[in-house]
């Protein structure tokens, strides 16, 4: 029990850049997994989100952080259609991937079929 919840674990929570992370991945799952099949790689490393649109498999990393390390990026990189969603307010590529920022992702989803 807690006099105000919101104040003693949402905002503490918010303001901690691990579960920043931790919801931004959630966010993103829940969202794709409304409208597509969805899956989760573990192999040499991780890859947050693995969906099937129109017969194809498309891996999808998230990162909200400000840095993007090689390390945690090395087996996204594997997939030739993956792609990583970013906190940047900008698109780029990372080791030959695709970045996109995170909020635009997700708001391309309403135009997906």
């Amino acid at each position: 029990p807690t006099i105000d919840p919101y104040e003693e674990t949402v905002l503490p929570t918010v303001a901690d850049p691990a579960w920043n992370g931790r919801l931004a991945e959630a966010c993103v799952a829940t969202h794709y997994r409304r409208l597509y099949p969805t899956y989760y790689i573990k192999a040499a490393g991780e890859v947050d989100i693995a969906y099937i649109s129109e017969g194809q498999f498309w891996p999808v990393e998230v990162k909200w952080s400000t840095q993007l390390r090689p390390k945690d990026l090395k087996q996204v990189a594997k997939y030739p259609n993956s792609r990583i969603l970013t906190k940047r307010k900008q698109g780029g590529v990372v080791m030959g991937v695709p970045t996109v920022p995170l909020p635009l992702a997700l708001y391309a989803l309403d135009d997906a079929p």
